[in-house]
């Protein structure tokens, strides 16, 4: 009875994870995040 209750919590846990794990690496942009955007002309700091 323990272990059949062991195993379905772990089965929930891990079904929870990989939905989360999933929508968070689908909203991160890794190609965005490695190339550096370049600096308006209508910006105050720009030369």
């Amino acid at each position: 009875m323990n272990l059949g209750i062991l195993i379905g919590l772990v089965i929930v846990l891990g079904t929870t994870a990989s939905f989360l794990s999933y929508f968070i690496y689908k909203t991160l942009n890794f190609n965005d995040a490695s190339k550096v955007d370049e600096v308006p002309d209508n910006h105050p700091f720009s030369n």
